[in-house]
């Protein structure tokens, strides 16, 4: 993987509707309703911060193996992850102590099979959100 000497800075407001809810915002993407989860008083149906967090694992193992797969010109069919987080109470505070992903990959030639379970290792070592995250990222 390149490494490139930039800065990138990414920005993001949320808004307090009612309740418990709020909007997530960003320049050009569109709003997200989020909440409190359920387990702490919230309503149901939203994302909440700790869905965004596991999410923010999963997407970003997603996009950096799909970087790392072009690159090595491996033709995908599909790919698909699914990612747990497990929320403790440690030493008097919540924390996630855990997010397991589990991909899976389809592709159209058999003998790219080797190189793509490389690649998930790669994808895994990369993965910014998970370098910054002092959570355990784990992956099947």
């Amino acid at each position: 993987m390149s490494i490139q000497a930039k800065t990138h800075v990414y920005q993001s407001s949320i808004y307090w509707q009612d309740g418990k809810k709020g909007l997530l915002s960003s320049a050009g993407k569109p709003d997200l309703p989020v909440a409190t989860p359920p387990e702490f008083g919230g309503p149901e149906g939203f994302w909440s911060p700790e869905d965004l967090y596991v999410a923010s694992a999963n997407g970003c193992f997603m996009t950096t193996f799909l970087y790392l797969a072009e690159k090595a010109k491996v033709n995908l069919i599909g790919f698909e992850s699914q990612a747990e987080g497990t929320l403790e109470f440690v030493d008097g505070k919540f924390k996630m102590t855990r997010i397991h992903l589990t991909p899976k990959v389809w592709l159209s030639r058999p003998e790219d099979q080797e190189p793509v379970g490389r690649l998930l290792q790669k994808a895994k070592q990369y993965c910014l959100i998970s370098n910054s995250m002092a959570t355990e990222v784990t992956v099947d």
